[in-house]
């Protein structure tokens, strides 16, 4: 079967850890693991797996805005 590299890939990721840390940016604060959760739609095993990358994404852009 030849593989067409036009085709219509209908899977898309998501970066879980910018996503907080945008969320986080826009409310000007640190938001709960539950408000993460009700927000953005994740679950709680998400919400751990990237919360260290979303903390340094985080201070990252409050130091660039800074």
């Amino acid at each position: 079967m030849e593989r067409n590299m036009n085709t219509y890939n209908p899977v898309t990721t998501r970066h879980v850890a910018a996503e907080m840390a945008t969320a986080q940016r826009e409310a000007g604060r640190s938001l709960t693991k539950n408000e993460l959760m009700s927000e953005l739609g994740l679950t709680d095993e998400q919400v751990t797996a990237h919360a260290n990358e979303a903390a340094r994404l985080f201070a990252n852009s409050e130091r660039r805005a800074a």
